[in-house]
């Protein structure tokens, strides 16, 4: 129980009540130095729903791979069992946060469509590879001349 204390509660009341305290202070010191020298812009702050969503995931993911496995003996009576939540589910968080990401931004969900529907990061204009190109690209090592 005292681990699930130090690695989840805290860290999640923590984190938000240390930021906002230092954001407090921060603002209260530029007041006093009355300099705006970065303007916020609101349209590029990350949305309640989005960091709502990485805490999610985070919570999710951290705690099938932390707690789960640990406090249910019934996950550990079977070794792909447990390795498949320990390991799979604890790190899917690299796959979700951005897929996350490219769900609540509009703004990356087009650049990344962009960069899929050009090949890749290519700068080339054309969209089709030549047999040729294919070849080139993958690194065959085929002299086609």
């Amino acid at each position: 129980l005292s681990s699930i204390f130090i690695i989840i509660i805290i860290p999640i009341t923590a984190g938000p009540v240390t930021a906002f305290t230092f954001n407090i202070g921060l603002l209260a010191i530029e007041k006093c130095l009355q300099r705006n020298r970065y303007p916020l812009e609101t349209n590029k702050s990350p949305s309640f729903i989005f960091l709502l969503g990485l805490t999610v995931i985070f919570l999710v993911t951290y705690s099938a791979s932390m707690v789960a496995c640990e406090m249910f003996p019934e996950l550990q009576r079977s070794m792909f069992i447990f390795i498949m939540v320990k390991y799979i589910l604890g790190t899917s968080y690299q796959l979700l946060i951005p897929l996350w990401t490219i769900v609540t931004s509009s703004e990356i969900r087009a650049t990344a469509w962009d960069v899929y529907r050009k090949g890749g990061t290519t700068q080339s204009k054309s969209l089709e590879l030549t047999y040729e190109q294919i070849q080139k690209e993958l690194g065959l090592g085929v002299d086609t001349n």
